[in-house]
């Protein structure tokens, strides 16, 4: 059976152009779905590695509420900005065309965005689509609202096709 390569993602090597200053920890998360079958390897977001500590992602279904796969990762403290990977275990297969948000937890340093990237109805690289992003210090899934905007956050999923 033939399978894609795990670097299937929406940014590819493009990074985001416009640096945001974080007034205190936040989740940084984006919006989106995947018109093609496979499973959600992990995720990356576009920074500096800040302090040494641990720090959380989550995937949340938004078609079909609660939390889909939880990700604890530690940043190594290098200071240049670049990409940086974390893997889910065990992958999540995701349902078709369903919605979802993969938030990844920032210090209060900054991260990075591309303003108004995103149109009404979301925008596609490939298969992965994304349709808003979203900034918040309060994340309480099925409870909290996220805010959604057309800017494209520097947070990407990683996709191995079927």
């Amino acid at each position: 059976m033939a399978h894609g390569i795990t670097s299937v993602n929406w940014w590819h090597a493009n990074v985001p152009a416009t640096l945001v200053t974080l007034g205190a920890r936040s989740y940084v998360g984006v919006r989106f779905r995947v018109n093609a079958a496979g499973r959600i390897c992990g995720f990356r977001y576009y920074g500096q590695n800040g302090s040494p500590q641990d720090y959380w992602a989550l995937l949340l279904g938004v078609t079909v509420p609660g939390v889909k796969a939880v990700a604890k990762f530690k940043e190594t403290g290098t200071s240049s900005d670049q990409w940086n990977q974390v893997w889910f275990h065990p992958w999540y297969r995701y349902v078709v065309g369903d919605i979802y948000d993969v938030a990844v937890e920032f210090e209060n340093v900054h991260y990075f965005r591309d303003n108004a990237a995103l149109v009404s109805g979301g925008v596609a690289h490939g298969q992965i689509q994304f349709n808003s992003s979203w900034q918040s210090t309060a994340i309480n899934p099925g409870v909290v609202t996220q805010t959604q905007t057309t800017n494209a956050n520097g947070v990407d999923i990683l996709v191995q096709l079927d």
